[in-house]
């Protein structure tokens, strides 16, 4: 133990950040996506590091045009029924101290809110945007087997049981990494 005047306290160490799950390499810029909800799938075979209380989203904007996020959730993938469908109505991801949208200007990225919310080992988790700007521009990930992605007019970011989604091709979706707090 030391004298408080030496600026030591006595508490248990710190936890860290710790990457969940990858963003996969760039490959190329994917447009469009203006009154469209993306949902991602990401498979539990890609996700390490869980068990943590809380974690924080990365996204990065396209290399030649930015990006506008109007809303973002994150949950847990159902066990039946579609594959973007959640299992129970998901959680918020809020940017800048609780604002549900972002903008993240062309060849940057933006970490989320620290959200609690934990990744579960052996679980599928979905991300589900809604875009509603003419500025609207992901970073495409190459292809991966680790995660799918869903695409469907309008706002569906939180409807737990949706219908009427389109698959995305598997270089047309966004870069996104999720970190836990362990």
């Amino acid at each position: 133990m030391f004298p408080a005047h030496y600026g030591f306290q006595n508490k248990p160490l710190a936890g860290k950040w710790l990457v969940s799950v990858p963003s996969s390499s760039y490959d190329q810029d994917t447009n469009g996506w203006n009154g469209y909800t993306l949902r991602q799938i990401f498979y539990s075979a890609g996700i390490s590091n869980t068990g943590g209380t809380k974690i924080r989203v990365t996204i990065n904007a396209g290399h030649n045009e930015g990006v506008y996020i109007a809303k973002c959730y994150i949950g847990k993938a159902a066990a039946s029924g579609h594959e973007y469908d959640f299992a129970a109505a998901p959680t918020q991801v809020t940017w800048d101290s609780g604002n549900a949208y972002i903008s993240i200007s062309a060849n940057d990225s933006e970490v989320s809110d620290e959200i609690t919310f934990e990744l579960e080992s052996g679980e599928d988790y979905i991300i589900a945007m809604y875009f509603n700007s003419s500025n609207d521009s992901l970073e495409a990930n190459v292809v991966d087997s680790n995660f799918s992605a869903y695409y469907k007019s309008g706002d569906d970011v939180a409807t737990v049981d949706a219908s009427g989604y389109n698959a995305a091709s598997s270089d047309n979706v966004g870069c996104i990494k999720i970190e836990s707090y362990i």
